[in-house]
């Protein structure tokens, strides 16, 4: 696994999912693009009270994360740009 970071458009914002088997477990992924890339962007229930509100189809966001095999950042960090 590698750090990944990077600015990437919005493009989709899925619903809160909450773990089946674990309840106090919720995620939400986005679904961005950075020129011609798409990435699913997995966010963690820390990121849902912070910033799940205050995201926009089209906004630009700066990731930090780890980046997995699949196109998939998992995210330590995520800032609006603009």
């Amino acid at each position: 696994m590698n750090n990944f970071y990077g600015i990437l458009e919005i493009k989709n914002i899925s619903k809160v999912k909450i773990d089946y088997y674990n309840k106090c477990k919720m995620s939400f992924d986005i679904i961005c693009i950075d020129k011609k890339v798409t990435l699913k962007v997995i966010c963690m229930e820390n990121m849902i009270d912070r910033i799940y509100s205050k995201l926009k189809i089209g906004k630009m966001i700066f990731v930090y994360g780890v980046l997995l095999e699949n196109n998939s950042v998992i995210t330590k960090n995520i800032e609006i740009i603009r």
